[in-house]
């Protein structure tokens, strides 16, 4: 497991709506299949990572991989729920 340090938060200008934490601030490291990637966050140490994400999932995959993909997921569109009045 990596250990509980800053972890700097990237988006993939590739492929939308993608995101990678890794423990390296210049972002060495990070897939360069999925590149370019721009830094836009940190999350220090004792601080939570955002949308519920588990700190420890995510140190476990910089420990095994050197950083930690993530996908934010789209809101459903209500607009094309159909509702029954039956």
């Amino acid at each position: 497991m990596a250990p509980r340090g800053t972890l700097f938060m990237y988006r993939s200008l590739k492929t939308r709506g993608l995101f990678c934490f890794s423990p390296q601030e210049k972002g060495g490291g990070l897939p360069e299949s999925l590149a370019p990637w721009r830094a836009f966050g940190v999350v220090r140490p004792g601080e939570a990572p955002p949308h519920g994400l588990s700190r420890t999932e995510i140190e476990t995959g910089i420990g095994e991989h050197g950083f930690q993909l993530w996908r934010r997921k789209k809101p459903k569109d209500r607009s094309t729920t159909s509702h029954s009045n039956s």
